[in-house]
C-alpha cells in the first residue's frame, strides 16, 4: 500500500473512516466485476499514529445476485 493515510480502502480508492461507504463501493464493483472485491482497513497505529481504531483488518464483500 502506498497511501500512509489511516482508513478504509477499496480497489485503491480511499473513503477515510466510512465504513459503509466502503462497503457499498465493494458491493457494486463486486457485482460489476464478478467476482470479491476487498475493503482493506489501515489502522492509525500502521502509519506511526495513536491506537484510536480497530486492528487492522481486511474483509471481502462477495457478489450478489
Amino acid at each position: 500500500m502506498t497511501s500512509k493515510r489511516p482508513g478504509y480502502y477499496v480497489e485503491g480508492k480511499y473513503f477515510r473512516d466510512n465504513y459503509h461507504q466502503a462497503r457499498a463501493r465493494a458491493a457494486l464493483l463486486s457485482k460489476q466485476y464478478g467476482r470479491p472485491v476487498a475493503v482493506l482497513f489501515l489502522a492509525h497505529e500502521d502509519v506511526g499514529h495513536p491506537n484510536t481504531a480497530v486492528p487492522y483488518e481486511v474483509s471481502r464483500v462477495q457478489q450478489t445476485a
